[in-house]
């Protein structure tokens, strides 16, 4: 089961991959974050400030075996709520499942359910309203919001109902821009995920890659960077990318695998494979600095770090 980060293409955009990315997808299905609606019936434009994603974007799904894609995420409102639906009967028909949305019927949201090599994997998905994440519950398929009222109720009502044989991967959109580390209170929601019972967390947004940290049962992947995201297209050519956004990640959340971690990188719209790691030898450069702090000693350090940026 493989998990990729933020995917965001203009429409006349083409993605091509290698032939070692290919094989991994080969051997796997994939979930990923869709930031913006699908551009269905080919109305919208990059020279407006909205994102969006191509109008044959199932088809690259199909491609890479893409079986479900969060739809929490800052952009997903940017045409209005009647592009999300337009999104999700599209997905529908390319029989692609979609999970971190609800509203006043689904309080929750709803999540997605999907099945590989007999292991089976809950993906829940939330947002942060801070990054401009439409999380009101007043507003019909809001943004499953990511504060501690939402995450208690998952804790408290929704994951004691699930199966402990189901690995439960919490999909967040959050931090800032351009930042590899947690906002010292996302830190502290990650690890009370996995304190109760979450396999998983897994973050996207900041459109670079960030450490990943082993905590107890569980992983912390604090951010996957941008897997898809066309450069110089939209805002009329100007939303462009520094050059650390052109590595991210792919993990693969299977305990089994003998390879977890995949580090991609892009140049212009061609993706080829780097270098591939386990859990259980995590690579210095994705050990984060932080491992082991308490979250007062966190909250200092980020701090001291942030004023630096």
């Amino acid at each position: 089961m493989l998990v990729l980060g933020d995917v965001c293409i203009a429409e006349k955009d083409i993605i091509e991959i290698d032939a070692e990315i290919q094989s991994i997808f080969e051997k796997n299905i994939a979930v990923c974050n869709l930031e913006g609606p699908i551009n269905s019936k080919k109305l919208f434009s990059s020279d407006d400030i909205c994102m969006f994603n191509k109008s044959n974007i199932c088809d690259l799904f199909e491609s890479l075996k893409i079986k479900s894609v969060s739809l929490a995420n800052n952009h997903i409102h940017d045409f209005g709520v009647n592009a999300i639906s337009e999104t999700i009967e599209y997905l529908r028909r390319n029989n692609i499942d979609y999970f971190g949305l609800g509203d006043k019927k689904n309080y929750f949201g709803k999540y997605s359910l999907i099945e590989q090599d007999n292991s089976k994997y809950a993906f829940f998905g939330f947002g942060w309203s801070v990054i401009g994440c439409k999380t009101n519950y007043k507003i019909k398929s809001r943004v499953m919001p990511l504060n501690k009222k939402t995450i208690d109720f998952l804790i408290e009502e929704v994951i004691p109902k699930m199966p402990k044989h189901i690995k439960k991967v919490v999909y967040l959109h959050w931090c800032y821009e351009l930042e590899k580390y947690p906002q010292p209170r996302h830190r502290d929601y990650a690890k009370f995920l996995i304190d109760n019972g979450v396999d998983f967390v897994i973050g996207s947004h900041p459109h670079v890659y960030g450490p990943i940290e082993k905590y107890k049962n569980g992983i912390i992947i604090y951010n996957l960077g941008n897997f898809m995201f066309s450069d110089k297209k939209f805002l009329s050519g100007k939303l462009s990318f520094p050059k650390i956004s052109n590595q991210n990640l792919i993990v693969d959340l299977s305990f089994n695998a003998k390879k977890n971690i995949f580090l991609i990188e892009r140049d212009r719209n061609f993706l080829q494979l780097k270098n591939s790691y386990s859990f259980n030898d995590i690579p210095n450069f994705l050990n984060p600095p932080f491992n082991d702090f308490s979250s007062k000693e966190y909250f200092f350090w980020y701090k001291t770090w942030s004023r630096g940026k």
